[in-house]
This record gives C-alpha cells, structure tokens and sequence, in this order.
C-alpha cells in the first residue's frame, strides 16, 4: 500500500484528480537541484508552453526510473549535437499505463509534442494484486486505488478521518479499505474487458492522440533474464506483446542488459534495488536510446 502525504513525501507529491498523485510545482531544493520541479510539475528545467518553431519536442512519460533527471538529460545533450530539441520530463514515481494514458488525453494539447515517448517498467503495464495509493491533506484523506491486472477500480474522493490512527492502525486501515475503497468508481471500461482489451485501448488512444508519433522504451530488471520470477517473466512477455499488438515500436534494453550476465547486478543503484539504476547505466542507456532515436525519428 502506498501512502502519500500531501507536503510531507520529500515535500514533493500532492494528492491528483486525474492522477491520483503529482509532483508538486515550482519547488525548489537548495541542497539537492535534482528534486527541483518547473511550473508544470516536472522535475526539469522551465519550459515556454508554446513550443518553438525550430525546436523538436519529446514529451517523456514513465516512472520512479524516469523521474530523476539524470539520463533524459544527456539525451537531450545529445540530440542537440544533431538538431533543436527539448524533452519535457513528465515521469513521475510510481506511475503507469493508467497515469500515462490520462496524462496524455490531458496534457498532450497543452505542450503539442512531436513525439511522445513512454520509458515503460516490467511493472507499468500489468498490476499486481491490489495496490490502492493513499494521499493525505491535512485532516484529510484522498485515495486512489488500483486493482489487479489493471481491471481497475479508481477513486478520487475526500473524507474526514484521522491520517494518525490510519497510519498506525491496521484495523483502521482495514475498515476503511472495506468500507470506502471497496467501493471505488470502475474505469470508463466494460467491466467484460478483460486486461489485455484494457491496456490495449489504452495504448491505442495514446498512440491516436500522438498521431502515431510514439516511441517506446522497456527498462529490464537489474537481474539476468533465467533469474527472473513467474511474475517478472509474465509482465516481460506481457509488455512486448502489447507493444506488438498495438504496432508501437520500441527499444528492448531487457536484450541489452541481460548480455552482461552476473555483472547486470553491478548497474543497480543500490544493492538490493533491482528496478533503478545507477548513473553508469543511466549514461550507457543514454547513448543507446540517442543512437535508436537517431534511426527511428
């Protein structure tokens, strides 16, 4: 369960109608310009809405992965070398299809991209059993909650409870999954749809909303490929045959990563950490990813 405290989460998120969750605008860290956000709630650089006319506009969608400005960032150093080109970084941690998909139909008129590109997680795009998000206001309690297999239930609805007894008791918590949670909207889709039919119309929409202008890009687990789970292996297989089906083309880093065998872990930013990497991967990914888009813009 992931909670979110409006303010009090590294002072960066802030409780969402469309997304559940966001970065929160214009913040600034004396002591870390990493963290920093821009007006539009990105951590990144200002940015004019309207797009410069010699100016090529990647708008970048994923996760905690994609969040930190670290490889998107000499990326775009490097495309400069080439051409004109901004990438607006709109990753933010934890997101997945469904944050991408409204993020999309509801930003995408605003910043007019010439390309959308979405760094995709093995997680982003199947769920696991039940992940609701929680996001606290004050004396207020906001939830946003996700179902397994992306056959979701989602509620953006405030009520007055004690966030203090909720964080400490587990009886609390589960009266009010039981009685509040349970009873969460369904997502605009035939509750028949099964979840490739959802993600499928989802990606779909995305990709008719960009005007086929889509690139994708699968992040692996930092672990050789014979070491992943059931589950780590079905979410990889799940990822390309939705990407397949829907004709997105992407980059597969999975391939990439996996030929250094045992020394894969050796990318990890943390021991432990098998989905975030450290800034000698995020650079080599950075050069892959500029001479794939180099091919394919």
């Amino acid at each position: 369960m992931h909670h979110i405290y409006s303010g009090n989460f590294f002072k960066r998120y802030r409780p969402s109608k469309l997304f559940g969750y966001e970065l929160v605008p214009n913040l600034f860290f004396e002591e870390d310009s990493n963290s920093n956000t821009n007006s539009f709630g990105m951590r990144d650089k200002e940015y004019i809405i309207e797009k410069p006319t010699d100016t090529f506009r990647i708008l970048l969608l994923g996760d905690s992965t994609s969040e930190t400005p670290i490889w998107h960032v000499k990326l775009e150093e490097n495309l400069n070398k080439d051409f004109k080109c901004e990438i607006l970084n709109a990753a933010v941690s934890g997101w997945n299809i469904y944050q991408y998909w409204q993020y999309v139909k509801n930003k995408t008129k605003i910043f007019k991209p010439d390309l959308i590109l979405i760094a995709f997680c093995l997680n982003d795009l199947n769920g696991t059993s039940y992940v609701p998000t929680i996001l606290f206001e004050q004396d207020k309690i906001i939830f946003f909650s996700i179902k397994s297999n992306n056959i979701c239930s989602t509620i953006t609805k405030t009520t007055s409870i004690n966030p203090y007894i909720f964080k400490h008791s587990y009886v609390y918590r589960f009266l009010v999954n039981r009685f509040i949670i349970s009873k969460a909207e369904k997502y605009p889709f035939s509750q028949d749809m099964d979840e490739k039919e959802i993600v499928k119309d989802m990606l779909l929409e995305i990709k008719q909303i960009a005007n086929n202008k889509i690139l994708a890009i699968i992040f692996p687990y930092l672990k050789p490929l014979e070491q992943y789970n059931e589950t780590q292996n079905r979410q990889y297989v799940f990822t390309k045959e939705m990407l397949n089906l829907t004709s997105i083309k992407f980059l597969d880093l999975t391939e990439y990563f996996n030929s250094f065998g045992k020394d894969i872990i050796k990318f990890r930013d943390k021991p432990t950490d098998e989905i975030h990497f450290n800034e000698k991967a995020n650079n080599l990914k950075s050069e892959i990813i500029y001479k794939w888009l180099k091919e394919n813009l």
